[in-house]
């Protein structure tokens, strides 16, 4: 119910919809060129998560990383998927926020019925099916809202922060226009409901991970002060002796040579898998897992636990330690290519929004230890470093810091 009958990318069953769905995102919103095209929105967006630490820098106290990584998440989406600022006095990122948390909550929930399918009846007991239904009409009101505002192009904000490349236009161009074809069934139109179902994912989905890793990075950052001073030092010689103009921020441009920028996200992503288990996946045939002489028949529900093999002692070296130093000058990569990383999944389903999210993500924390040197509040002796538990694991209390803030050179 709460992805439109499984219209979604991520759990639509496998077959022509789900092909067509993946293969519209990817050409509309995630292919490199369009990843690319979206730079200055990016860059933009950047600026003002700087401009709000420095606003939290100046009242005194600590800064707010959490609160503030999740709403610059929410605002690139917004303005990328949506094609507007998701803030303001009318509230939708608060509302979005909290339907997603509730939709995450009631995903990662046990279905005994998902199990022991003659056992589904204990769902309507216990009072699960009554919140799956209230929390998906809560859900359907707000997409239905951001639908219909972008249809007739009457934006919750000013015009200026709307883009008619946005996501969500191409999204109703391609239901008036392209009908879809789908297993079984021959001509089918993109319907209302599957744009819905586009839309929740990928604003859900897509802020999700650039919030969780971009947290933690920072977290172990804090904890590790030797890593930081040494991303410190890589982003902070890299902008000064770069020949873009990009004013106060670190430009896109200049994180091209920024070989422990990316070993440093690696390392948080293998410590801290966004999705600890991957979606469930299905096996297409009977087969065995020889190693073990393990039988799988065909049909049997697959899930894989990324947050295992990222601390398996048999892949890593110490996979307790949070050490970058272990992926510079290794070809391991998050891309579904290297087996003992896949945050993302591999394969044909592997997450196609992975170059979009680690675009933010580089982005993003390459300016945030450029222009501050960050510490841990005074009076805290060592960080909480507790995972929430659910389909995603972001860290249980919020990150504080305090701030002082570096002029480049």
């Amino acid at each position: 119910m709460l992805l439109y009958g499984c219209t979604d990318i991520a759990f639509a069953p496998h077959g022509a919809y789900w092909r067509g769905a993946r293969k519209m995102s990817v050409r509309h919103l995630l292919s490199p060129p369009r990843v690319r095209a979206y730079r200055a929105v990016r860059e933009r967006e950047v600026e003002a998560l700087v401009q709000r630490v420095l606003e939290q820098v100046c009242r005194g106290g600590g800064v707010r990383l959490s609160e503030l990584l999740n709403d610059f998440a929410k605002d690139v989406a917004g303005r990328i998927v949506l094609g507007l600022r998701a803030a303001g006095d009318n509230g939708w990122r608060a509302k979005v926020d909290a339907l997603l948390e509730e939709t995450n909550v009631l995903l990662a929930a046990f279905h005994i019925g998902d199990y022991i399918p003659w056992l589904s009846w204990v769902s309507h007991v216990d009072g699960t099916d009554a919140r799956v239904r209230m929390a998906f009409q809560r859900i359907d009101r707000i997409l239905d809202e951001i639908v219909d505002a972008a249809a007739t192009r009457e934006t919750p904000l000013s015009e200026e922060e709307a883009s008619d490349d946005a996501f969500i236009h191409v999204l109703l161009s391609l239901q008036q226009e392209e009908p879809t074809p789908t297993a079984g069934t021959g001509e089918w139109r993109f319907s209302r409901d599957n744009v819905k179902a586009l839309l929740e994912d990928l604003f859900g989905a897509g802020t999700e991970a650039t919030i969780i890793v971009l947290e933690w990075a920072m977290a172990e950052l804090l904890r590790n002060k030797g890593v930081m001073q040494k991303l410190q030092r890589e982003v902070r010689q890299a902008r000064s002796t770069s020949s873009n103009d990009h004013g106060n921020i670190v430009g896109e441009q200049d994180l091209a040579g920024m070989e422990y920028l990316r070993a440093v996200i690696k390392e948080t992503m293998r410590l801290h898998t966004p999705g600890p288990l991957l979606l469930p996946h299905k096996s297409m045939q009977a087969t065995r897992i020889s190693s073990h002489g393990y039988d799988v028949p065909s049909d049997t529900m697959v899930i894989v636990n990324a947050w295992a093999i990222g601390r398996d002692p048999e892949a890593w070296e110490s996979p307790e330690e949070f050490r970058p130093e272990r992926f510079v000058g290794s070809g391991v990569d998050f891309r579904g290519q290297h087996f003992q990383l896949i945050p993302f999944g591999a394969g044909r389903r592997m997450c196609p929004g992975v170059n979009l999210a680690m675009s933010v993500v580089e982005l993003a924390l390459a300016n945030l230890v450029a222009r501050f040197d960050w510490a841990v509040p005074e009076g805290e002796v060592e960080l909480d470093m507790e995972e929430t538990t659910g389909c995603t694991a972001r860290k249980k209390a919020p990150l504080c810091a305090v701030a002082t803030q570096r002029c480049f050179s």
